[in-house]
């Protein structure tokens, strides 16, 4: 029989906070995103404030409700799937140029990384010390968010606003390889 990971691992910790903060990096790295946006593609500030808005707007959708459903899941596979989706949502952002077809992704996008934030909490609620391991986890993702504040200006005045997402997805597709160490379920 398979042995689950232990939910007070800081290895599991940590690829919970890698698979989170890529699944929701634009939020994460909204004033770089919401530059890029406007200097690569140029979308008005509105345009680019309402891109954020839509993710964080399927981000919060998806985690409240998949509290309720989830525990009925594999979280391994949950994660899996959602990591295909975010790939495909990420490759297919990094070449759109369309207003509303961008709304539209970002919002599955968000959507998708909202099942992330849920796995998260749910392994966290497992651990025997989920105060001192929310956080570790929550440390983790501030910091890689103040690298990425900090290196990816630079990126996008190299590659635009499609190889931050490009990037994304290629971060996301390492972060299969990390799913093996998250609990499949409490």
């Amino acid at each position: 029989m398979h042995k689950q990971p232990d939910p007070n691992s800081y290895f599991t910790l940590f690829a919970l906070s890698l698979v989170n903060s890529c699944g929701a990096a634009s939020l994460l790295l909204a004033p770089v995103i919401v530059g890029g946006l406007v200097s690569t593609l140029g979308f008005s500030g509105q345009q680019a404030g309402y891109i954020i808005s839509s993710e964080l707007a399927g981000l919060a959708l998806a985690a409240i409700p998949a509290a309720l459903w989830l525990s009925r899941f594999n979280w391994q596979r949950v994660l899996y799937v959602m990591l295909v989706v975010l790939i495909a949502g990420n490759v297919l952002t990094s070449t759109l140029m369309d207003y509303s077809t961008f709304l539209i992704v970002r919002f599955i996008t968000g959507f998708t990384a909202g099942l992330s934030l849920a796995v998260s909490m749910s392994v966290i609620n497992l651990s025997s010390d989920p105060d001192r391991n929310l956080g570790f986890w929550f440390s983790l993702q501030l910091l890689l968010t103040v690298v990425g504040l900090a290196l990816l200006p630079t990126y996008i005045s190299s590659f635009g606003i499609g190889g931050i997402y490009a990037l994304l997805a290629a971060f996301q597709f390492c972060l299969l390889f990390v799913v093996r160490f998250v609990p499949a379920g409490g």
